[in-house]
């Protein structure tokens, strides 16, 4: 059947009025779809309501966007995304989920609206799902939302996030169904609501070629008019975007030069990534235990005739994206959110509509009934539901709701402020401080693209690996403010933030906000002379250690940077004059001596990372000496350099900085 459908059909193609094959009323179908809808409406409410933080930062975002949305239609630019693609004409990956979700954006920061909206994309999935299962195995199948919830964790995991992803998965589930029923024209509707709602369109239509030929094998005539309607309904999707073409850049960026960036980025997160063997087992065991059911339910009735030809082409149509999916989620563990439902369809399909009611091979002279060995496999699953479930309610505790937290950060963000977040967090603090601006959102690629050297500066910065924290912020990534969660920070980039002077407390919370300020003249020890250390050093003149060209980052520049100067051991010097003893703090980065009028004072090893509040404190004479640092690289990160600061300004003129 190609088009819309011919007008007469044979006796295979012709559709009741609930579909290709009897297996149960339309009535009956839609209204059990309908209470499967209103279920999981219900649950789904009661648990989007009950958790303390959506899950994903990502679900923070999508709101964020929302709310502009609603508020003044698709803005021209991403202007809060200061280093990201998504900033110059706001190419939106998503778009029509945004104005989709904008109804659900709310007021004054509150995330009821987006919990309802979660609760009602999850409910459209499970009366979809339950829709074509009923068609497939009959009533008994309507239970087959609750039972993938319960049964594939990997799968409810993914549908405890308002993301697009969600969207994405209902049309392809409507696509689906509309192929084995031979309704070509809605595979196009589908085809353009998915290309407008989610970046990867290019995976409908590799599905599409595949129903194409999945359909070209069961009626022996090429579906040219499936694959036509996916391809236009794809087209048009792209073209009504706002910013078109410009989302074809962003699409080429986060499908195609993505994986040139994950092993050195970390783009996607562990999500990109396949999870363990063991896990995909333990979290999935009820869904691969029905699996194992159907099969043994079919061998059980081998021998039995073939598939009836609807019944084999909306099995084999559903297999083969389960098939396509799968091999996607062995590699990347996201995927699984559509490789379970298609996977179970394909096995009501083949179990057909006496399937649940068939018995298994004989084990001890006993037939199990396949319905009841199901159940059987929920009853295995549900622990590890429960336990999951659980996690998510009590994933802030203890202490306050982490969105009333969140809130509390956003108040005390300055209006304007130009924020340094890691991107993950930058989504909550969007939602929650739009006032402000940050570097990016939702994926690393999309500063490391059109930013390199300011993606990897960020990278090193929230790693813990850049000392000099002012001057990353302030000059290296054009921010005023620095921010960062207190308990997914490294234990080092606290160290460092909470050390620095030149970064001023402004909130400390389950986040932490720092204002970046100059220090005062003559606190931070920064000109020197310097040569090469060791043999390579002799009969080189010292030069003048090379200070920034750029006159705000001379104000906030403090960490003597051997990078600069092409790495190695180095020698530095410089003459200092002070009226009074005084003391000064060295923090070098790799091991360290430091010599006073040729005089070694204090030796420093391995292992230091140039952390200010926890260098070595020395006591300085009065007068004039002349001061010795002779420092070489870290053997963890090869950085070379060192702070050294007054700790107690000097009664006499400082020479230098």
């Amino acid at each position: 059947m190609t088009g819309g459908g011919p007008a007469t059909a044979g006796p295979e193609e012709r559709p009741d009025a609930a579909g290709p094959f009897p297996a149960v009323g339309a009535r009956r179908a839609l209204l059990g779809a309908a209470a499967a809808f209103a279920l999981a409406l219900l649950l789904g409410w009661l648990f989007a309501r009950a958790v303390p933080v959506l899950v994903d930062t990502d679900s923070y975002y999508h709101l964020a966007v929302a709310r502009l949305v609603a508020d003044e239609g698709f803005p021209g630019e991403l202007a809060a995304a200061r280093f990201s693609l998504l900033r110059d004409g706001f190419p939106d990956k998503e778009p029509l989920f945004h104005l989709l979700l904008a109804p659900f954006a709310g007021e004054d920061r509150s995330t009821a609206g987006g919990r309802l909206a979660l609760a009602l994309l999850v409910a459209a999935l499970a009366g979809v799902t339950a829709l074509s299962a009923a068609e497939l195995a009959g009533p008994w199948a309507l239970l087959s939302p609750a039972f993938l919830a319960v049964a594939a964790l990997d799968l409810s995991d993914r549908l405890l996030r308002l993301r697009p992803e969600l969207l994405a998965l209902l049309w392809i589930l409507l696509a689906a169904r509309s192929v084995w029923r031979g309704e070509d024209r809605r595979v196009g509707l589908w085809a353009a609501l998915f290309a407008a709602s989610y970046t990867a369109f290019q995976a409908f239509l590799g599905l599409a070629c595949a129903w194409c030929a999945v359909r070209w094998l069961h009626r022996r005539r090429f579906p040219w008019a499936l694959g036509l309607y996916a391809v236009l309904g794809t087209a048009v999707g792209l073209l009504v975007h706002p910013a078109f073409p410009r989302n074809l850049e962003v699409w080429a960026v986060q499908n195609v030069y993505l994986f040139d960036f994950v092993e050195s980025i970390g783009a996607g997160g562990a999500e990109l990534r396949p999870a363990t063997l063991a896990a995909v087992a333990e979290r999935n065991l009820g869904f691969w235990l029905a699996l194992a059911v159907a099969l043994l339910a079919l061998l059980a009735r081998r021998g039995g005739g073939p598939a009836a030809p609807d019944r084999a082409l909306a099995r084999d149509t559903l297999l083969v994206g389960a098939i396509a999916f799968g091999a996607l989620y062995v590699e990347m563990w996201r995927f699984g959110l559509y490789f379970f439902p298609l996977a179970g369809l394909a096995a009501l399909a083949a179990l057909g509509p006496r399937g649940l009611a068939a018995r298994l091979l004989p084990l001890r002279g006993r037939r199990l009934p396949v319905g009841a060995a199901l159940g059987l496999c929920g009853l295995v699953a549900l622990p590890g539901a429960i336990g999951m479930g659980r996690f998510y309610l009590d994933r802030s505790a203890p202490g306050p709701s982490r969105e009333a937290e969140w809130r509390a950060f956003g108040d005390a963000v300055p209006a304007a402020a130009r924020v340094a977040a890691p991107w993950g967090q930058a989504q909550a603090y969007f939602f929650f401080a739009p006032q402000a601006s940050y570097l990016n959102f939702l994926d690393p690629v999309l500063m490391a693209f059109p930013h390199p050297r300011e993606a990897a500066l960020e990278r090193a910065l929230f790693r813990g690996d850049e000392p000099d924290l002012a001057l990353a912020v302030g000059a290296g990534l054009d921010s005023d403010h620095l921010a960062f969660s207190r308990f997914a920070a490294p234990a080092r980039l606290r160290a460092r933030a909470a050390g620095d002077p030149r970064l001023v407390e402004v909130y400390a919370g389950y986040n932490l906000l720092y204002r970046v300020e100059p220090p005062p003249a003559g606190m931070f020890l920064v000109d020197w002379t310097v040569r090469p250390d060791g043999p390579a050093g002799a009969g080189v003149a010292p030069r003048p250690y090379p200070r920034s060209d750029e006159e705000e980052a001379r104000r906030l520049e403090a960490f003597v940077d051997g990078a600069r100067l092409g790495g190695g051991c180095l020698h530095f010097s410089r003459r200092e004059r002070s009226a009074s003893p005084w003391r000064g703090e060295i923090a070098p980065y790799g091991p360290t001596r430091l010599e006073v009028d040729g005089r070694p004072l204090i030796a420093l090893g391995q292992g230091l990372g140039a952390v200010l509040g926890q260098g070595a404190v020395v006591e300085l004479p009065a007068g004039e000496t002349e001061l010795g640092v002779r420092t070489c690289p870290d053997e963890a990160t090869g950085r070379v350099g060192f702070f050294f600061r007054r700790l107690e300004p000097a009664s006499g003129p400082a020479a230098g900085g």
